[in-house]
């Protein structure tokens, strides 16, 4: 206690002290061998070599190269030979994998009819320019010169999803599933992806159908465009 002024006052302090249980723990840490994945690209570019520990999974698509020298990406090889497929999904040891490429075809990339689709650089997308002109359509062709040649098309739309949509068109012996959005609508999150392999003569068209009334949404198909294994962002004209 102390005196301030004649005023006796008093200070009372508890100390409450806790008590915490405890146990031993034992920690073990397994470690897994490293492992390597070299991939041996060719074509003019250099290796890849990437660490992975061992029975890691393995997802090659990471990994793709884009079509460089004229040629496109076909597949991944266990030999340098290229006759034997890689299609592991884990790695367990060091492995070496070979790109195999394929020569490109030439091609012609052209719009048809009164509306096509535009580029658009800030987007990175095609889009079509017939937004609101009702019983219209807008198209955008692709003519093998010769083959093969390689599209990979990742599209999304928002439309009159019933009337207005996205669907594609082949003349010749052209691969791949063909696309129609009619009756769906799909979100650049969940774009779709369609593959195509054109020969010699071949054409496929991409095109955007209005019906005779409404407009929904954005009234646009988006579509990013690659061609033997290059992103095209503009018209390719014959020569």
């Amino acid at each position: 206690m102390r005196k301030t002024k004649g005023i006796v006052c008093v200070f009372t302090v508890i100390v409450e002290i806790l008590f915490f249980p405890y146990a031993c723990l034992t920690v073990s840490t397994k470690w897994d061998a490293k492992v390597t994945l070299t991939i041996v690209y060719g074509n003019g570019m250099a290796n890849g070599v990437y660490d992975y520990g061992a029975n890691d999974a393995l997802d090659m698509e990471q990994y793709k190269p884009a079509g460089a020298n004229n040629k496109f990406f076909e597949g991944w090889y266990t030999d340098e030979a290229l006759t034997e497929a890689f299609e592991a999904t884990t790695i367990t040891a060091d492995t070496t994998v070979y790109v195999k490429w394929t020569d490109a075809g030439n091609y012609t990339l052209v719009s048809e009819g009164s509306y096509g689709f535009e580029y658009n650089a800030e987007g990175g997308y095609w889009a079509n320019n017939n937004q609101g002109a009702h019983n219209s359509s807008a198209s955008i062709k692709i003519a093998a010169i010769d083959g093969p040649v390689q599209v990979k098309v990742t599209y999304w739309i928002s439309s009159e999803a019933n009337w207005d949509y996205l669907s594609s068109a082949v003349s010749g012996t052209v691969e791949g599933a063909s696309i129609n959005t009619k009756g769906s609508n799909y979100t650049q999150e969940e774009a779709q992806v369609g593959e195509f392999m054109l020969q010699q003569g071949d054409t496929l068209s991409f095109n955007y159908k209005k019906d005779s009334s409404t407009s929904r949404g954005d009234d646009t198909a988006y579509m990013i465009l690659e061609i033997n294994g290059v992103v095209v962002t503009a018209y390719v004209p014959a020569e």
